[in-house]
């Protein structure tokens, strides 16, 4: 965690599917700029620590940036299911990452 970094964004330019990828951060406006209209956005949720983003917080960046999905993942060994939920309420299109997943846009 010695580099600082936000995200990277990487663009299909055949056919112009769009995926951001959140590095250990908080929630910045950088991140929402790089995100924006991004179909999806594999974002960190580790939790409220420094230099991390927590469920809910990580939600609401996806809003901000206006992206079609939001996954979650680097998430603490203990899940704070409510904390999912919340995300959720705030951004209806979030799902788990889970390892091996393949994300299809």
């Amino acid at each position: 965690h010695s580099v600082p970094t936000v995200a990277l964004r990487i663009e299909d330019r055949v056919d112009g599917g769009v995926v951001v990828y959140s590095a250990d951060t908080e929630p910045c406006p950088a991140l929402v700029h790089l995100a924006r209209g991004a179909d999806i956005l594999v974002h960190e949720a580790t939790g409220e620590f420094p230099g991390h983003s927590s469920p809910p917080a990580a939600a609401e960046v996806a809003r901000a940036a206006e992206v079609g999905r939001l996954v979650l993942v680097h998430l603490p060994p203990v899940v704070d299911y409510e904390a999912l939920v919340e995300a959720r309420r705030r951004f209806p299109a979030t799902d788990l990452g889970r390892d091996g997943d393949r994300l299809e846009f």
